[in-house]
């Protein structure tokens, strides 16, 4: 017996996806537009690369991955920065 993938999306899968896809745009439009994007807690990450009037600089291309993979990784980071402080700050008041 071989287990397959299955040949139909299902349709919880297509509107995941089409959300994440909208997120991404959201977030290279934003960095386009202001120069930078904020995380889940508002820290903010300057991309002036993305303002750059060349389309197709490598410049222009780095910034933009970074406008989606920074709020992605920084706002992991700060959960788990917050897990790891939760039983010291218990103890300490």
């Amino acid at each position: 017996m071989t287990v397959g993938r299955p040949t139909q999306p299902t349709v919880w899968a297509l509107l995941y996806h089409a959300q994440v896809r909208l997120w991404q745009e959201r977030q290279r439009e934003q960095a386009m537009t202001l120069g930078y994007v904020e995380t889940m807690l508002g820290r903010r990450r300057q991309l002036p690369g993305a303002q750059d009037r060349n389309d197709r600089s490598a410049r222009k291309g780095h910034a933009l991955r970074a406008a989606i993979n920074t709020p992605i990784q920084v706002s992991g980071t700060n959960r788990l920065f917050e897990a790891c402080l939760w039983p010291v700050l218990c103890v300490a008041f």
